[in-house]
């Protein structure tokens, strides 16, 4: 049986299989335009093959999230706490690609904790969002 879930970065997208509560395997991807996670079953021979150059496993949890809200903070568009957040977020890296150095360890430290308020405050959202709309279904 394999190790669930399994975080992936495929072509630049936060993708995550997980065990289904009937022991199936399910493949979800973040949907670009609302930061949630959609099916992607389609992708699952890919991943479990992985020989392109654009498909990463990542082991650890914490990395995943990482690249999860740094994707959300690309893509994603919204009002509200979170997003004021990943604003401030991409104007340290810009000013950092801007200035043509690396992130010295205290921004590096920095950018990794508001990258973790981003997450909580979108599952947040996200389960505000599903409330409202009558769903409590969690990916």
């Amino acid at each position: 049986m394999l190790d669930m879930p399994r975080y992936y970065i495929y072509y630049s997208r936060p993708v995550k299989m997980v065990r289904t509560a009937e022991g199936r395997v399910q493949v979800l991807k973040m949907n670009w335009e609302t930061g949630d996670f959609e099916p992607g079953i389609e992708l699952v021979d890919e991943l479990f093959a992985a020989r392109e150059q654009e498909i990463f496993r990542i082991d650890d949890e914490e990395e995943f999230i990482q690249e999860l809200e740094r994707a959300r903070g690309r893509h994603v568009q919204g009002e509200g706490p979170v997003f004021a957040l990943y604003e401030t977020i991409n104007a340290l890296v810009e000013t950092m690609r801007n200035e043509r150095r690396v992130f010295t360890d205290e921004e590096r430290a920095l950018v990794r904790g508001l990258r973790r308020q981003t997450h909580v405050l979108f599952e947040e959202h996200l389960a505000q969002q599903r409330a409202a709309a009558g769903t409590d279904a969690e990916t």
